[in-house]
């Protein structure tokens, strides 16, 4: 299918074949896509699965609703990756608790051990122009603001002062609107050489550097319902996590210690510092990654999703 021919909308929903069609929302330009094919699938007696890996948008608009809600009355069964959207599936879109299912999203797997670098974190952090002394935090992935860039700025700023300056933030990443705000935002916390940035798209054979130059993984996102993909590169990295209390992201930490609440710089760094002061507890959260990966395992998550296949298919 191609997003911008609907002659291909038709011919898929046509030409689909099995008794049962898995597909995936994530966002609205899709959905006139899967309005159209679910429609055909359905005239043939097609069951469809839909994914749905975030219910409602990070940053919604008026009109987004009707849009959802159109997609969602086409299918006749759900995953979600977070548990409790379950419960938000029925009380945003009306469908029933037994049609949603709760399959986690899953680590990269294979795809994650290419993004793993088999160089020192002093060596990944002088590839960076990083001074091997500096404790560093890491923001990865696109760059929006209900991912909290504003607080991992901020929380820098304040374990500066706490370390005398040798604090080092990485960001990298494609920014989604101007990067100028946040700009002025270092000058203005006098932080602007306590940041190393990559504003653009990170390879992915350059994306073990910058985890293995990191002593924690920051996830300050403001909002959100579903999971990130950025948390299970930090796990197969092995990093320690420092998350806010939305959507799934606690999930992706076994010591509920290290959640903080959304919006707050302070938590995030009061909770960064005791993992820097603490080499224990750094190594005891590197080991509660090993723990989650294998709960997180594709082997467990293919043997769920067979399970809802059967259901559906009443076999």
């Amino acid at each position: 299918m191609n997003i911008y021919n609907p002659f291909s909308w038709v011919k898929a929903g046509l030409q689909a074949s099995g008794d049962l069609i898995h597909a995936q929302y994530w966002s609205l330009p899709p959905v006139p896509v899967w309005v159209t094919a679910f429609s055909i699938l359905r005239r043939r007696g097609k069951k469809i699965l839909l994914t749905v890996h975030t219910p409602i948008q990070h940053e919604p608009v008026f009109y987004e609703p009707p849009l959802v809600r159109a997609v969602m009355k086409r299918a006749d069964n759900f995953i979600v990756h977070v548990e409790k959207n379950v419960q938000l599936m029925e009380e945003e879109f009306g469908i029933p608790v037994e049609k949603t299912h709760h399959v986690p999203m899953g680590s990269h797997g294979i795809a994650g051990s290419a993004h793993n670098s088999n160089g020192s974190p002093e060596a990944a952090k002088k590839e960076l122009g990083i001074n091997e002394k500096s404790k560093t935090l890491l923001f990865f992935g696109n760059i929006r603001e209900y991912k909290g860039i504003e607080d991992f700025i901020l929380t820098v700023s304040i374990l500066k002062e706490r370390y005398d300056g040798e604090v080092t933030g990485i960001i990298a990443g494609q920014p989604w609107d101007k990067f100028d705000k946040y700009t002025e935002l270092m000058k203005e916390k006098n932080v602007e050489d306590n940041f190393v940035t990559n504003l653009g798209y990170i390879p992915a054979s350059d994306v073990g550097k910058y985890f293995s130059a990191s002593d924690v993984v920051l996830l300050p996102y403001k909002i959100m319902d579903g999971q990130t993909g950025i948390g299970y590169v930090a796990l197969e990295h092995h990093k320690p996590l420092v998350v806010t209390n939305v959507g799934g992201l606690p999930d992706l930490v076994l010591d509920k210690e290290f959640i903080a609440e959304p919006n707050r710089p302070d938590q995030l760094a009061e909770k960064v510092m005791k993992i820097f002061d603490n080499e224990d507890i750094s190594k005891k959260l590197a080991e509660d990654a090993k723990v989650l990966l294998k709960a997180f395992s594709w082997d467990s998550i293919s043997d769920k999703t067979v399970e809802v296949y059967q259901q559906m298919l009443g076999s």
